[in-house]
């Protein structure tokens, strides 16, 4: 229990607060003392509110990958790869539809979608950078990335 001297002044405001928030005494010190105390303990960042840095994000990720260079470079990859399957006709947009949602789902391209990738126009076998199981998006940038600086 806690015993406090007010002068008349302070005890004539307090009086006043608890008519206004009608709640007690007890109550209203409670939470002045939880109010004051959070204030004294420093603020948590924007990603510790959102629940802390996702796990094995940047993990495999170049240290350099924060430079404005690279990020521009990896989107634009993104945005080649993205113009290339725009370019393909319906129904090979389909097949390449069919391929990447077997690769996600199972981890290997059906027999079927295997036969059927011949196409005059294109020839989705040449895709390399396709791996037999689920990969992580990183990682598997980075593969496409050798594979295009190699040739």
């Amino acid at each position: 229990m806690l015993n406090i001297q007010l002068d008349p002044e302070t005890e004539a405001r307090l009086v006043e607060i608890l008519a206004r928030e009608k709640t007690t005494s007890d109550e209203l010190i409670k939470r002045l003392v939880q109010e004051r105390w959070l204030s004294l303990k420093p603020r948590q960042t924007i990603v510790e509110r959102r629940g802390g840095h996702p796990e094995h994000l940047l993990e495999d990720a170049p240290p350099d990958l924060s430079e404005r260079a690279n990020r521009k470079k990896a989107m634009s990859n993104y945005e080649e790869i993205l113009h290339q399957a725009q370019t393909l006709t319906s129904d090979e947009q389909k097949l390449l539809l069919k391929d990447l949602a077997t690769l996600v789902s199972q981890g290997e391209p059906s027999q079927e979608a295997q036969n059927t990738t011949e196409s005059p126009r294109l020839n989705l076998n040449r895709w390399r950078g396709f791996l037999p199981k689920r990969v992580d998006a990183l990682k598997f940038q980075l593969k496409l990335r050798q594979e295009w600086d190699a040739e």
